[in-house]
């Protein structure tokens, strides 16, 4: 995965549903995430993968408009 094309992208607001991560890039971007550092270096981040329709439907009703 080439993370300069990764910052440097614009990114959308909807996704094509029908096209997945595959499980090698996931895991690395996870692990780059992890690594990323806070303002203050405690690393206070929670990412959540949502990897099925009624996760993310879940989560689009907890989070409002």
């Amino acid at each position: 995965m080439n993370l300069d094309k990764l910052m440097n992208k614009h990114l959308t607001r909807y996704f094509d549903p029908s096209k997945t991560i595959p499980e090698e890039t996931l895991q690395q971007l996870l692990r780059f995430l992890r690594s990323t550092p806070s303002s203050v270096n405690v690393q206070p981040n929670h990412f959540y993968v949502l990897a099925t329709p009624e996760g993310k439907e879940r989560l689009a009703n907890n989070l409002g408009e």
